[in-house]
């Protein structure tokens, strides 16, 4: 029996997989070829590498990638060089990020044992084919003068952050022919990144002189950076370059705290993570070859994106006369096409604020993956990306980015565990088992905006085991599901001050019960009976609601002193009554069918009460959305009430300067975290009211709460079907003289409907339902 072996693969043929002060090294590939035609116009190839590549037509940054994947699911790029090709000479190189595999070193970077580069010409092209496709044709040589560092104390997570050492005119790269190596299942890559340029100017720089510039862009981003400089006629001279998101006072990293004020306070210091290079000076033929002129410019282009607000550049000039020609700055994210708008009339710029800053933060957390934030983590964590992808859903329709990370969730599970992974794809797995049931809703949110059976139903089996490992921990005489005590595991719930540093509250430690794990997970049983119902496994769906009635009858018996749950047993509150109670153990009985209606909104209302007053644990940033998620269910008037006092510490934010969310408002570890970005569901889904009536909406719902502004204007997006939005709703009111005269005007578009589609509008006393028979509806009345 023979076996096929996909030979595309190469690498360099004496990569060493370990160096000490180093989590990886940078290695180049080049490929040059004569074509004595016309060049194509278009011309696509397939690309990939491990661990993540930089592909250079002609001088021309093309394409960088591939998309985060695993050992389950490696992703490739499908480019068009064409239009980068020309007659006669052509260079084609390609720099690679190699990070070690054996080390613990860049979780957010997955990788496999060995590196690789991948490029083929997909469809037969004739020579051009043969030219391009990896071979021992191309050459490869390691970067013996660039390091990965690893010394930086505020970075645990990314080790992109570079150290140049200068390389001597008479040490050029050490090229060597390519060799194949072994073979790996690779899967295209849909989302991309859109690049921005800005551009700097230049300064001259005194020979023995230093230098200190502190820059700041307009608002906080993630970009990729190339510093420019007048090629020097001798070398040495350096540069360093410190990214910040705010100015503040020396934190204290040992316990995690940063001490930021006003975050363009500049009597603070710019303090972070940081590059350096040392210049080379005269070269000829030695570099790699990626930028245009290199004889005369030298360039510095660290091969991560950065993130960043500030910048501090500072620059030590040896030898000759240094021109500093600048700094181009190519924003980077998901393409994220934004069809909402959202408008409040005169005198709610607050609303304009609170739209535009969420929606800045949750593009600086999409790139290749949700993030929790880009300046530290870079991680897809399952409790944030929930969030953010509704967001997405919300304010653009797509669904792209948000089904990777399903698949991507979906590949991290391990049988032994009953668990998803916390995050995923990362090089070091963690597991917290309540980001488990957070996926199980990642999944029921994308039935109800997508209704996608076929890709929902591969999941079930992995939804079913990992109630089921919660159902395994139920104590035979509580009822209640018992806290998850293993190595490896990590019960984080949220980051409050009172339950630092783990974000697990020390009543659940002790008696081994947890209040919110009921909750949740009665929560995740009835979004689970959904997705069990809707792709017609109706026993399942009964039995997890039945399931999810025993946990709130147990909660009820157990965690209820008769006006508030406490966060374990009532028993163990009564012994220890120096243990807060907290608000998220009345918002997760809302939420997890525990109480409801008339009973859920005075609870919540004294609750938040007790909140304000100092008596409860509050709620963090994190978990701010399932506290207006609770308001809503709960009815009644209790959301419009609570609506504009809600917002008080996201306006705290932005006197203080920010341009996007903080992640925690105690910590303020990092100035961006999407988790923060709650007003674009708000605005949308509840303000609004707009909101699928039965999945993939196939019914609309508009149910605007009208009384919140005297006027709002808003243009919603349906889900986007193969790349373009199905329809449009618009949804605006204006009141006029007295409070009682209100203009109510609903606009419903569809695109390509292969049926009537029924809008549902509630207004108040009114409930009227309309249908999209031909392109749009129009509705409008004076209350």
């Amino acid at each position: 029996m023979s076996a096929t072996f996909d030979r595309t693969w190469i690498w360099h043929p004496a990569f060493p997989e370990n160096q000490p002060d180093t989590a990886g090294l940078l290695v180049h590939f080049r490929r040059q070829f004569t074509l004595g035609i016309e060049s194509p116009k278009s011309l696509k190839i397939h690309i990939s590498a491990d661990t993540r590549y930089k592909l250079y037509v002609n001088q021309q940054l093309v394409s960088f990638g591939p998309v985060k994947g695993d050992q389950s699911m490696w992703f490739y790029d499908e480019v068009d060089i064409g239009p980068f090709l020309r007659t006669g000479e052509n260079h084609v190189a390609v720099h690679v990020l190699r990070i070690f595999y054996a080390t613990q070193f860049a979780p957010s970077f997955p990788r496999l044992p060995s590196g690789g580069l991948r490029v083929l010409v997909p469809v037969d092209e004739g020579e051009y084919s043969e030219l391009l496709r990896t071979s021992e044709q191309w050459e490869s040589a390691i970067d013996p003068f660039a390091s990965l560092r690893v010394d930086e104390p505020e970075d645990v997570f990314l080790h992109t952050y570079e150290s140049h050492q200068r390389q001597h005119a008479e040490s050029p790269l050490d090229w060597k022919p390519a060799k194949r190596c072994a073979a790996r299942d690779v899967a295209r890559c849909a989302p991309g990144r859109t690049p921005e340029q800005g551009r700097g100017a230049d300064v001259c720089l005194a020979p023995g002189s230093c230098h200190q510039f502190e820059l700041e862009v307009a608002a906080h981003t993630t970009a990729f950076l190339r510093v420019r400089f007048l090629r020097p006629t001798s070398g040495g001279s350096s540069i360093r370059l410190t990214y910040a998101e705010s100015y503040e006072d020396e934190p204290d990293l040992y316990v995690g705290v940063r001490r930021k004020a006003h975050r363009r306070d500049m009597t603070k210091q710019l303090i972070g993570p940081h590059d350096s290079y040392q210049l080379q000076g005269p070269t000829k033929g030695i570099g790699p070859g990626y930028f245009a002129d290199e004889e005369v410019t030298e360039v510095f282009a660290p091969f991560h994106y950065r993130t960043f607000r500030f910048i501090k550049i500072d620059i030590a000039v040896e030898g000759a006369e240094l021109v500093f020609q600048g700094i181009d700055v190519d924003s980077c994210h998901y393409p994220l096409d934004v069809q909402a708008q959202i408008t409040a009339g005169p005198g709610n710029a607050t609303v304009d604020s609170l739209w535009t800053t969420s929606l800045r933060t949750l593009v600086n957390c999409m790139h290749d993956c949700y993030e929790d934030c880009p300046f530290y983590e870079q991680l897809q964590y399952a409790m944030d990306t929930r969030s953010s992808a509704l967001f997405t859903y919300c304010v653009s329709g797509d669904d792209r980015l948000a089904r990777q990370a399903i698949i991507q969730l979906y590949n991290s599970f391990q049988p032994r565990l009953g668990l998803t992974a916390s995050r995923a794809p990362s090089h070091r797995q963690q597991f917290i088992p309540h980001f488990s049931l957070y996926w199980i809703r990642l999944l029921s949110d994308h039935l109800e905006y997508f209704d996608d059976h076929v890709f929902l139903s591969r999941f079930l089996a992995v939804v079913d085991a990992i109630l089921t490992s919660f159902a395994a921990r139920i104590d035979p005489h509580l009822g209640l599901v018992k806290w998850d005590i293993r190595p490896g595991i990590w019960n984080y719930v949220d980051w409050t001050t009172q339950w630092k540093p783990y974000g697990c509250p020390p009543v659940c430690e002790r008696t081994g019960f947890s209040t919110f794990t009921n909750e949740i997970y009665a929560y995740a049983l009835s979004a689970a009976a959904t997705l069990a119902g809707a792709l017609q496994r109706p026993a399942v769906a009964d039995e997890y609601r039945e399931r999810a009635r025993h946990i709130a009858v147990a909660v009820r018996k157990h965690c209820f002193d008769g006006e508030f749950f406490t966060d374990s047993l009532v028993s163990a509150q009564a012994d220890d009554m120096l243990t807060p109670r907290s608000q998220h153990s009345q918002v997760w009985a809302v939420l997890g069918g525990v109480v409801r209606g008339a009973e859920a909104q005075e609870l919540l209302r004294k609750s938040i009460r007790q909140t304000k007053a100092g008596s409860f644990v509050q709620e963090s940033v994190a978990m701010s959305f399932y506290t207006l998620r609770a308001l809503s269910l709960a009815g009644g008037s209790l959301y419009d009430d609570h609506f504009h006092a809600f917002w008080e510490p996201w306006r705290s934010q932005l006197a203080m300067g920010v341009t996007t969310w903080v992640e925690d408002g105690d910590a303020q570890r990092s100035d961006c975290h999407a988790w923060g970005s709650a007003p674009l569901y708000e605005f949308t889904a509840e303000v609004a009211g707009v909101r699928p009536a039965a999945a993939g909406w196939k019914a609309i719902q508009v149910r605007p709460r009208i009384n919140l502004y005297t006027e709002l204007d808003a243009r919603l997006p349906l889900r986007m079907v193969d790349g373009k939005i199905s329809g449009m709703v618009y949804v605006s009111w204006a009141r006029g003289a007295t409070t009682t005269d209100v203009r109510v005007r609903i606009k419903v578009e569809m695109r390509n409907a292969a049926r009537p589609v029924p809008v549902h509008i509630y207004l108040p006393g009114q409930e009227i339902v309309l249908e999209v028979e031909g392109s749009e509806v129009c509705f409008s009345t004076n209350l």
